[in-house]
């Protein structure tokens, strides 16, 4: 992605470029709301492949539930780096990260 943002003549920032632009409790709110949505698609996932086996089990075509599940890991990659990135922010202002169990 980040030879994308170059391709478009979009320069890098350093993360604490960002991480200034937002207060902690902001970033903390997001990082919580990314953990929710890394816990929502492990289930989804998990659920995706039942389906797959399901499917499979009774003899029919998984292409298509395939193809969901293809998408499903994809989003959860998406979510796993933006979770990584808010922590990232919150270390550049000096806060540890937040000790709020995941999925809490």
């Amino acid at each position: 992605m980040a030879g994308d943002r170059a391709h478009y003549g979009y320069a890098a920032r350093p993360i604490a470029h960002y991480a200034r632009r937002m207060d902690r409790a902001a970033i903390e709110q997001q990082l919580q709301e990314a953990r929710d949505e890394i816990a929502k698609g492990e289930r989804q996932i998990s659920r995706q492949w039942d389906i797959i086996q399901e499917l499979e089990r009774d003899g029919h075509k998984s292409n298509l539930a395939r193809k969901v599940l293809a998408t499903l890991l994809q989003t959860q990659e998406e979510h796993l780096e933006h979770r990584d990135q808010l922590v990232k922010m919150l270390e550049a202002l000096g806060s540890p990260e937040p000790t709020t169990p995941e999925g809490a």
